[in-house]
């Protein structure tokens, strides 16, 4: 009755927006729905997460939600749930962390260190690779806050990363160059510690004609070449190479 409970629910709020307003109003319904998030039961958990998702898409009620404790039983499903719960909570993180402002519960939380693990894993599986590529995702958001990306960058972060661009899954590679790019932006000292782990050679590895990379890594790739090619060390360097 619960699960079915929860797949009406669903419908309906992905049907008409306007009732994730009613729902969030509702007094107590979202607290049920973070009770679900821990259920021994996968299937009901993992159709609370999709309740989740859906209601952390509306900015407007991100930090309502985490500011309800959202946040930790979506870290316990990133450690212990399903495949499927597992990718649904990290789809529901990088909603939430759009706002900077959230990024420290979900630091507080143990968050980073659970979202370095799965990329770590770096699975070449449809599945995994999906899992790995939305962790990637997550961690982007994080970096924003910056303890949060000294201590990512302390935690191997930099080539974790340039491993994950010779990744044979195309969501793991994509997000892995977002990842390097938006973690050069602004910082000489960090672009320089991309440089010194080899990822400019690694980066124009993925423009090679000859390589087998998609039109959108390659795109991804340029991008991130001008954000490390900013300043003239790192212009030298890929003249260099060339």
């Amino acid at each position: 009755m619960k699960k079915q409970a929860l797949v009406s629910f669903n419908e309906v709020i992905q049907e008409d927006e306007r009732y994730v307003k009613i729902a969030m109003e509702i007094d107590g319904l979202v607290h049920v729905l973070m009770k679900f998030l821990n259920s021994k039961d996968t299937e009901i958990q993992e159709e609370a997460l999709k309740s989740v998702a859906t209601l952390c898409g509306f900015d407007l009620y991100n930090s309502v939600l985490v500011g309800m404790g959202v946040v930790s039983p979506l870290i316990r499903v990133l450690e212990t749930g399903s495949q499927l719960g597992k990718e649904l909570s990290t789809r529901c993180l990088m909603k939430v962390t759009t706002n900077s402002d959230n990024a420290w519960s979900v630091s507080a939380h143990g968050g980073a260190s659970t979202l370095l693990k799965i990329r770590e894993s770096d699975c070449d599986d449809a599945a995994g690779g999906e899992l790995v590529g939305l962790a990637c995702g997550v961690l982007r958001n994080l970096i924003g806050v910056d303890e949060i990306k000294r201590f990512l960058v302390e935690e191997g972060a930099i080539p974790m990363s340039i491993k994950l661009v010779k990744s044979k899954n195309e969501s793991s590679q994509i997000n892995a160059i977002d990842f390097i790019q938006v973690l050069a932006s602004g910082n000489e000292f960090v672009r320089g510690l991309i440089v010194n782990e080899g990822g400019i050679r690694v980066i124009v590895g993925v423009l090679d004609p000859k390589s087998s990379y998609s039109s959108k890594s390659r795109e991804k790739s340029m991008r991130a070449l001008i954000t490390l090619c900013l300043l003239p060390l790192f212009s030298v360097t890929l003249l260099n190479h060339n």
